[in-house]
């Protein structure tokens, strides 16, 4: 898992358009959606608990992160 206290850093690379994103609880539950629209995000994580959480992309990868 990524750990991150306030932003989480995104880098996708061969970046060619905007690509929709979701973040997750582990029970699988929706907290946040957005578009990715440049090769490098930054989204604030901070109101989160501290906890594991999945980021699913819509090219089909999904991420482990940590809020600590």
């Amino acid at each position: 898992p990524v750990p991150t206290q306030k932003d989480l850093e995104l880098t996708v690379d061969n970046f060619t358009s905007p690509m929709g994103y979701q973040l997750l609880s582990v029970s699988g539950n929706i907290l946040e959606t957005g578009i990715i629209r440049s090769n490098t995000t930054l989204l604030n994580v901070s109101n989160y608990a501290a906890g594991m959480y999945l980021l699913r992309l819509d090219n089909g990868r999904t991420i482990k992160w940590l809020k600590e």
